[in-house]
Parts: C-alpha cells; sequence; structure tokens
C-alpha cells in the first residue's frame, strides 16, 4: 500500500511499475468503502504484465512522515488495479484482513499532492490534485497515461479508459438578488 504526500515529485510511468490512476476526495455519497463509509481514495494501476506486491509501501500525507501507514500485504494484478480508502480505519474491527487497504488520515479538500514509496523510502509515484469537486474523481485520462482531468464518472479498481473527462470548470454562480420568500 502506498501514499505519501509530498512535494511536487513526478516520476513517470515509465520509471516504475505502479501509478496513482485516480484520486476521488470527496465521495459524499458513490462508493461504500470497507468501513461501511462513503471514505475519499486513490486507485493504483499495474500497467506491467506481472503482479506487484505492495506490502510494506508506505501512505502518508505528510512530506517528512515516510511512516504514517505501512502495508504488510497486498497485491496488485497484472494490468489491474486497487483502491486504497482513506478516512477510516478498520485495523482493529472484524474486518482487518482488509485494513491494508484503508487509511486512517484524509485527503485534503483544497487539494494536496499523494506520493507512493516503497519501504526504503523510494518515491515510486507522485501525483499533485487540485481542489476537489463533490462526485467527481481527478484521474488519468488514460489508465497509466501522463493527461489528468476531472470527471464524473469515477472507476475505483476499474480502467478509466471510457470515461468522460471535462475540458473546463465553469466558475460559481453569482447570487444578484437578495434572499426573500416568492
Amino acid at each position: 500500500m502506498l501514499a505519501l504526500l509530498t512535494a511536487s515529485v513526478q516520476v513517470s510511468a515509465d520509471d516504475t511499475q505502479i501509478v496513482i490512476n485516480e484520486i476521488q476526495v470527496t465521495n459524499i455519497d458513490q462508493f461504500i468503502d470497507l468501513s461501511y463509509n462513503y471514505g475519499g481514495w486513490i486507485e493504483l494501476y499495474n500497467p506491467t504484465s506481472e503482479p506487484v506486491n505492495v506490502g510494506s509501501w508506505v501512505v502518508s500525507d505528510n512530506v517528512g512522515n515516510t511512516h504514517k501507514l505501512v502495508s504488510n500485504e497486498g497485491t496488485v494484478p497484472a494490468g489491474g488495479f486497487m483502491t486504497i480508502w482513506f478516512d477510516h480505519s478498520t485495523r482493529d474491527t472484524q474486518y482487518s484482513a482488509q485494513a491494508y487497504k484503508q487509511v486512517s488520515f484524509k485527503l485534503q479538500y483544497e487539494g494536496g499532492i499523494i506520493t507512493l514509496s516503497d519501504a526504503s523510502g523510494k518515491v515510486i509515484d507522485s501525483q499533485s490534485y487540485p481542489p476537489a469537486i463533490q462526485r467527481a474523481s481527478y484521474a488519468r485520462t488514460t489508465d497509466g497515461g501522463d493527461t489528468w482531468s476531472f470527471t464524473g464518472e469515477p472507476t475505483p479498481a476499474a480502467s478509466n479508459n471510457g470515461s468522460t473527462f471535462a475540458t473546463e470548470q465553469l466558475p460559481m454562480p453569482e447570487i444578484d438578488h437578495d434572499a426573500t420568500v416568492y
């Protein structure tokens, strides 16, 4: 399991096996996590033809703390995906077998950076993300590709290929009349 929030480190998919493929910060009512809540999540993608064991990889939201969460298990299948859930933890519950897929801290609504690193601290992948939009994810427009955009069709643990992506975000509406009863 991996994810470490850091400064603006970018590692290309050519240098690594696993990439961060999708980020949903404000999952307010779409996908239920392992603790039966609507937690934020990131999706990992393995573009290789071999499964990759991510045991002992690190998840953190703090540049200086590369050991916020260490996983002891978990494999991303060849050509497959893994979802890591945020906001809740099941480590001390009856669902502990799935606890490695849950992180107890939250992704930042205002935007941030997720960095994946292995047990030695080597950065595997890093991706900054913009302020969140409810019911939308920030995702690679093609699995493992370099172009990112928002989609109203989040796909945790599934391909982003075929999703519809936004080309622009409209400004927030401006209210031009005082409130009143009609």
